[in-house]
């Protein structure tokens, strides 16, 4: 009986997904300024992180303690 509700609550969350994705694509290719817009944002806070993601990876190396009990 569980794996059965387990199920109806994965399948109507997947179904009010996709609608709600269908939504805000019929939103964008009605209005395609707005989207150009969130698509530009998008990819400033996609490099924005992965800018942060590089110098904390550069950062890692050059800790003058790593490894070191204190």
């Amino acid at each position: 009986m569980r794996k059965v509700a387990i199920y109806l609550i994965a399948g109507g969350i997947i179904l009010l997904s996709l609608k709600f994705i269908t939504i805000i694509l019929q939103f964008l290719t009605s209005h395609p300024i707005i989207g150009l817009g969130i698509f530009i944002i998008t990819v400033g806070i996609l490099l924005f992180l992965l800018d942060i993601y590089r110098e904390n990876q550069i950062s890692k190396d050059s800790e003058p303690f790593r490894g070191v009990k204190k």
